[in-house]
């Protein structure tokens, strides 16, 4: 199954990758974005594996980030539509 990141998602992922970049160097800011891909080709490969949440939408933490995938099943495909830090603005994605 295929994946695909929401306009909004694209944004956070941006902001991630220019936050661990400017605090943590080039090497972590390449570190995030390779565990995003690992988690979305693993989410798309077996879109069940993350936590339920109230509206059909699913969670699943990155690894060694503070950031979770929140996506929705949409038959052909997983719809990433968010990235969301874990402890900034919870709940936050909740009306996409």
């Amino acid at each position: 199954m295929k994946y695909s990141f929401g306009s909004l998602a694209g944004d956070e992922i941006n902001e991630a990758v220019a936050f661990y970049r400017a605090r943590a160097g080039a090497a972590v800011a390449l570190d995030f974005l390779a565990e995003l891909e690992r988690a979305a080709v693993l989410v798309a490969a077996s879109p069940g594996l993350g936590k339920w949440t109230l509206g059909g939408r699913q969670i699943f933490p990155l690894r060694g980030f503070p950031n979770s995938l929140i996506y929705r099943d949409a038959g052909s495909e997983v719809r990433i539509i968010a990235v969301a830090h874990q402890r900034r603005r919870p709940g936050y994605w909740r009306r996409r």
